[in-house]
């Protein structure tokens, strides 16, 4: 056994069910491998998968509040709408990504109890841990087998996970996978990247901290800025990468912006010469950021990407999904990312349904059915000659 905080290695999911929350009433999402693409029609229900994720995350990573907010963000405001009682579960069955052998299946119940005040966050009404076929922790039998906590130590508002994120250094004696949980499930990041945001210049960085990009591609300057002083190496890579679709890009220079700012220049080898970032076209800037996210030594371990093909050409998407598998096949302590995206282009279905393996479950159809979110394994549509229903509506 290591203590929690030394030896952490990341989690990827290998399945997540959702029940009651928004539209998806109760999905079941299975075979998640480092890869999995998310098709379908809009309202179906993609977006909201991602956004249970990047919830269910937080859930776990503190108090069960933080995961809500305000109307229209609350729980009330997102438990699905025909749910016969105000209650939303979360259950996920999650692997190491070095050893994949002991899974961890984790599952969370909310909910009201009748003592909670109006507004006020939802209570934990049930939570179960497992660490293969032993269980460690059961909320409403009062059983807990995890060296370094005791009963007196659970808090009504908090997950098993927050509790052990919270407890000091080298208390936590429990099983290393478990540390790992507690310390990488908030590594779950959503994007949906916007040429708008990657162009802006952002705040210099701290060039000893960590520098990531936001959601809709904010700090992407920074980013790069950072990799120059810190990572040479990858960012050469990031402009050799995108030479393949862009030839006649040179390199990148940075630019101050005001006293603390920082923005960039993209210098070409034609009559363009250099080009400030505001002046970029929508697609080069996002093809930058897609490149750069998957190159970064600092990518989150479980991305949610949405539609990443927008403004991009045929052969730019290409280049993103052929990057993208690269960095999920790298195998042992290399293989750090878990990606999950969605698309409304039938350039990255060709091209998921050409790559990776011949078991094409990676690939999900999402669509609604009566007002909940159903989803199919694109493979199986296909076997059964429905190959209309993957096209039809994006």
């Amino acid at each position: 056994m290591r203590a929690y905080g030394e030896g952490r290695i990341p989690m990827f999911f290998k399945k997540l069910h959702l029940l009651n929350y928004a539209c998806h009433a109760d999905t079941t999402l299975e075979c998640l491998t480092p890869v999995t693409v998310l098709v379908g029609p809009n309202g179906g229900g993609k977006s909201v998968l991602f956004e249970a994720i990047r919830t269910f995350s937080r859930i776990l990573t503190g108090p069960v509040g933080q995961a809500f907010g305000p109307p229209p963000f609350s729980f009330e405001d997102k438990v699905f709408r025909g749910a016969s009682q105000r209650e939303m579960a979360f259950e996920a069955e999650l692997v190491e990504a070095q050893f994949p052998a002991v899974p961890i299946q984790y599952s969370i119940r909310l909910g009201y109890t009748g003592a909670e005040n109006v507004g006020s966050p939802p209570s934990i009404l049930d939570e179960k841990v497992r660490l293969g076929d032993q269980l460690v922790f059961d909320r409403s039998s009062r059983s807990l087998d995890v060296k370094g906590l005791v009963w007196n130590d659970i808090v009504a508002d908090a997950s098993l996970l927050a509790m052990i994120r919270n407890l000091p250094k080298n208390k936590f004696k429990g099983p290393k996978a478990l540390g790992s949980l507690a310390s990488e499930i908030g590594s779950v990041v959503n994007y949906r990247l916007e040429p708008r945001q990657l162009s802006r210049a952002s705040q210099e960085p701290d060039l000893s901290s960590v520098v990531r990009m936001g959601y809709e591609g904010e700090n992407l300057p920074a980013c790069l800025y950072w990799l120059s002083e810190n990572e040479p190496n990858t960012l050469k890579k990031i402009i050799k990468d995108l030479q393949r679709v862009i030839p006649q890009l040179h390199g990148i220079t940075f630019n101050t912006v005001r006293v603390d700012r920082i923005g960039f220049s993209l210098e070409f080898d034609d009559a363009r010469h250099r080009v400030l970032a505001p002046n970029v076209s929508s697609g080069t800037l996002m093809a930058l950021g897609l490149v750069t996210l998957l190159n970064s030594p600092t990518q989150p371990h479980i991305a949610c990407i949405e539609e990443p093909e927008t403004g991009l050409t045929p052969d730019a998407v290409r280049l993103f999904f052929e990057l993208l598998c690269d960095v999920a096949k790298q195998k042992g302590a290399k293989r750090t990312s878990q990606f999950l995206f969605s698309s409304h282009s039938p350039f990255v279905l060709v091209d998921a349904w050409n790559s990776l393996t011949s078991d094409r479950a990676y690939i999900k159809r999402l669509h609604l059915s009566n007002g909940h979110t159903v989803i199919d394994d694109v493979q199986s549509i296909i076997e059964r000659g429905d190959s209309g229903a993957v096209l039809q509506h994006g």
